[in-house]
């Protein structure tokens, strides 16, 4: 819904070539639907040609962690879901509806997010 949230933490290389058109029509959607964002990624993703586009049209703040610090699995945060995906050659999600669940992965998002360098 429009003025909604979501975070991301550990989005790293792999998402660009295996869901590259995804993100894109996902990030056009949140664009639309004028949701805020806030995205926690490597430091080489943020000079990458697909997060530059994703970032010139979507409200979405980002900071940068080392990249030892990312996992292959990123953790996406909105209202009281996480979803779990697996950038793998066959990608999957698993989507927990939980607020207590939820209320630790914030916590450990907006600890990491205040480790991050901004962009």
């Amino acid at each position: 819904k429009s003025g909604d949230s979501c975070n991301i933490i550990g989005t790293t290389e792999k998402i660009s070539g295996i869901l590259k058109y995804y993100v894109l029509n996902v990030t056009k959607l949140v664009s639309l639907k004028n949701i805020n964002g806030r995205m926690i990624i490597s430091k080489r993703m943020l000079m990458d040609k697909q997060m530059r586009m994703v970032t010139s049209f979507a409200k979405l703040e980002l900071r940068a962690i080392p990249k030892k610090l990312l996992t292959p699995t990123a953790i996406i945060l909105f209202k009281d879901y996480v979803g779990l995906f697996n950038y793998t050659m066959e990608p999957f999600v698993v989507l927990i509806k939980n607020k207590e669940i939820f209320d630790t992965y914030k916590q450990y998002f907006e600890g990491i997010w205040e480790m991050g360098k901004g962009v």
